[in-house]
């Protein structure tokens, strides 16, 4: 397949801030810009001898090859096109600071992403040319706090966030190569806060967590299977957190600082049909650095692990609709790694 596309992009931005008064604070901004994406695309059959005629391969080639007999080389097909796109993404914030430990903001945001070109190897007539860019709005309304000098810091924010023209992947008829297709569109709407403490004694403690409705709102024909409008987003797992504990201290001559770490991550599908429900993943880490600012070459010892529990689940599901079966990946099962660092200047 001989493969030419060319893309090209002419923009502008500004960005602007204004004191409204002693508490309020105004932002604008914007983006303006044209995209031109340009494609040339050939389909090639080469010499195909030594195939076997039974078995996968040949399933996938057999209603490519046609008439054509699989034997001369020749040009199954060409693609040339192009799609110009103008666009313009603005900004908009607005800030209440009660004080420099208390303020309250609201912001709307257009986001995007580019346009591009599909190859398509087995000619399928349903797989298009080009996908287009789609757009987010995203809407937010949030809180940042600090308390007892810095010693404390709370942020909560939530928000709202609209899908247009969603890019998806699928799969043509033969279910062996992948393209890209815009879809009607999607919402998320969630909350999410943050917690950092300074504890006495040298303690520290970060909390973060999350919970996010993200689905689709119209139907939508996935390859591999309907979906509803309402469908849950695959990889959007509803509740996800995570909480680290490090403790920064001496002992002796020696500098430590010290991390437990657990991070939770609520089940989640693996593709729009919800073929396969990724389970909930659990892991859990640590890492100890001890140093020797005072000895010669400033020693240090580092051990890191991950995955601590072991926790063996699937991360990544896929299906492989030409051979009917699933690819899985695991996440990374435990490891504990030992370093030591010497400085010879």
């Amino acid at each position: 397949m001989a493969r030419n596309v060319e893309a090209e992009e002419y923009a502008t931005f500004f960005d602007l801030t204004r004191s409204l008064g002693e508490h309020w604070e105004l932002g604008l901004g914007g983006r303006y810009f044209r995209q031109t994406t340009e494609a040339d695309i050939e389909t090639t059959l080469l010499l195909l001898s030594g195939i076997p005629a039974t078995g996968a391969i040949s399933d996938i080639l057999t209603p490519l090859l046609g008439d054509i007999g699989g034997v001369a080389a020749g040009s199954l097909g060409r693609d040339v096109g192009e799609v110009a796109e103008t666009v313009f993404n603005p900004k908009m914030t607005l800030k209440w600071r009660y004080s420099d430990e208390f303020s309250i903001f609201a912001s709307a945001v257009k986001g995007f992403r580019y346009a591009g070109a599909n190859q398509n190897p087995s000619r399928d007539p349903d797989v298009p040319l080009f996908f287009k860019s789609d757009n987010i709005w995203n809407y937010e309304l949030g809180l940042r706090t600090e308390w007892f000098e810095g010693a404390i810091q709370f942020d909560l924010t939530a928000f709202y966030l609209e899908w247009t023209d969603m890019q998806v992947q699928q799969r043509e008829y033969t279910g062996a190569f992948a393209y890209t297709t815009n879809v009607g569109g999607a919402e998320n709407t969630g909350i999410e806060f943050g917690l950092n403490t300074l504890l006495p004694g040298g303690f520290a403690v970060k909390l973060n967590g999350s919970y996010v409705d993200a689905h689709t709102t119209t139907f939508f024909d996935d390859f591999q299977g309907p979906a509803e409008a309402g469908t849950e987003l695959p990889g959007s797992p509803p509740v996800s957190a995570s909480v680290l504990v490090a403790w920064l201290g001496n002992v002796g001559s020696a500098e430590i600082v010290s991390t437990v770490n657990y991070t939770y991550q609520n089940r989640n599908y693996n593709n729009l049909a919800q073929t396969y429900e990724h389970p909930a993943m659990k892991l859990l880490g640590a890492s100890l650095n001890i140093r020797f600012p005072n000895v010669w070459g400033e020693p240090s010892i580092n051990l890191v692990g991950n995955n601590l529990t072991n926790e063996f689940e699937p991360g990544v599901v896929f299906d492989t609709p030409n051979t009917g079966g699933v690819l899985t990946i695991y996440n990374p099962p435990r490891s504990v790694s030992l370093g030591v660092e010497v400085n010879l200047r």
